[in-house]
């Protein structure tokens, strides 16, 4: 598993130093428990919360920022170093001036992106500024336009919303509070991580959770100016363990010492509200089999991405193409997104993706590629294309096309759970409570960054 752990951080690095990754996550990567905190200097008690992360299962360490303090980088390393043969993922705290601590973040980047066991974390540096449309603000919302996955967390140091009595309040964050909550609300995060506080605290607000976990083994500061919508406190060291599935992250935090759990939560990942369903295990009612150039089998039972059936389409000719085509068109503006699973045989194979109006007519066609990378040969891809960008705004879709676009024949590619999800769906981004989002649109800082926020 920590195999798995440290080739993911690999992939992260070369992802954000603009080199391929060798080895990305299988679209449906095993679950994996992290623990997260920060604030830990080097002393026994750091030394023993890493000790009980590892003890609970940690499979690496999500560093809140923070770490040796003036013992420096080379003491909290060896320190850490049972916890940190997982690997870790760790953003900048105040105190971690030292270049030493460079090669704690992904690809030496004090800001990042990575997708972990189906869910997206995103990484920011709280040393830095984050107003409105400062750069990294448009970093960061460009971060989470790019974030395809129901599941998405925050990770920073420094936080906003603890009052002005905490030892560490909100207004030591270098951003607007308000404007970052409508920010996140929008794109549907789900979790913030953050230290800074030393103490514990959970709160709930808007769909979010919030988290503060200043625990790592720093004296301990009395809990005071707690966020609206707190839920959970504790006045003590400790470490957060976090599990990440795409169904859903769970979070437990243990005292130390002893191990007892003070505090545990589940946040699950909504699943999309199906507007139609094209083919699971079979083809629906009414759609039929039009493709052309190629041997398609309709009920593969091996690979399967759900059920107990998915489709083969192999290309015996350059250009084939799996069509699967309606009777009944799939009205206008009911639908937002095509959805489907993939897999190929073979590295090297491309395809394209288009839609057919009611009567055949091609609308537009889309690289698969450009909607989270070719399909792999050793694990399956869902993939999630805006129906506008198939040509689809305001029209009836009559059929799906799944093309061989390398021009020759090609082996099997396997494809399953092909749906259109609905315009309503529960899925689809969240919007932003009104006040937030007012709060956010109209901040001056806002009004004046280059990108249009209506």
């Amino acid at each position: 598993m920590r195999r798995v752990w440290l080739q993911l951080l690999v992939s992260a690095a070369l992802l954000l130093t603009g080199a391929s990754a060798a080895t990305p996550e299988p679209a449906h990567a095993a679950p994996r428990t992290i623990a997260a905190y920060g604030d830990s200097g080097v002393s026994s008690n750091a030394a023993g919360v890493a000790a009980l992360a590892v003890d609970l299962g940690s499979d690496g360490y999500l560093g809140l920022g923070d770490y040796g303090y003036s013992a420096g980088p080379t003491a909290w390393k060896q320190q850490m170093a049972a916890l940190l043969a997982g690997g870790c993922l760790c953003v900048r705290g105040n105190h971690d001036s030292n270049s030493a601590y460079t090669a704690l973040y992904p690809g030496g980047a004090l800001n990042w992106s990575t997708r972990v066991s189906g869910v997206r974390l995103i990484g920011i540096d709280t040393e830095r500024s984050l107003w409105p449309g400062s750069g990294q603000w448009q970093w960061l919302v460009s971060a989470l336009d790019a974030a395809a996955e129901p599941l998405k967390i925050l990770v920073l140091h420094r936080q906003w919303w603890l009052g002005a009595a905490a030892s560490h309040p909100g207004s030591e964050f270098p951003g607007d509070g308000a404007a970052m909550e409508g920010l996140l609300a929008e794109h549907g995060v789900d979790l913030v991580l953050a230290a800074h506080e030393h103490n514990y605290q959970r709160s709930v607000r808007g769909g979010i959770t919030y988290i503060v976990a200043g625990t790592g083994g720093r004296g301990t500061d009395v809990i005071a100016g707690a966020a609206p919508g707190t839920v959970r406190t504790y006045r003590g060291r400790g470490p957060l363990m976090i599990t990440l599935a795409e169904t859903g992250i769970t979070g437990r935090f243990h005292a130390y010492p002893g191990g007892g759990q003070i505090d545990s939560f589940t946040i699950l990942a909504a699943a999309p509200s199906v507007g139609t369903v094209v083919y699971d295990d079979a083809p629906a009612a009414g759609w039929r089999n039009w493709s052309w150039g190629a041997t398609v089998n309709l009920s593969a039972t091996a690979p399967v991405y759900a059920g107990a059936r998915s489709i083969s389409f192999t290309a015996t000719s350059a250009w084939a193409g799996l069509y699967l085509r309606t009777a009944t068109p799939v009205p206008a503006g009911s639908v937002t997104l095509l959805r489907f699973a993939a897999r190929a045989t073979q590295a090297g194979q491309r395809y394209g993706v288009e839609l057919r109006d009611e009567s055949g007519g091609r609308l537009k066609s889309v690289l698969i590629d450009a909607y989270g990378g070719a399909p792999p040969a050793s694990a399956w891809k869902v993939y999630q294309i805006p129906v506008t960008d198939l040509g689809a705004a305001g029209r009836a879709i009559g059929g799906v096309v799944i093309q061989e676009r390398n021009g020759s024949a090609q082996p099997a590619l396997y494809v399953d759970s092909i749906s259109f999800i609905a315009a309503d769906s529960a899925s689809s981004r969240p919007v932003a409570p009104p006040a937030l989002r007012t709060a956010w649109l109209a901040h001056p800082r806002t009004r004046a960054a280059t990108r249009n926020w209506s």
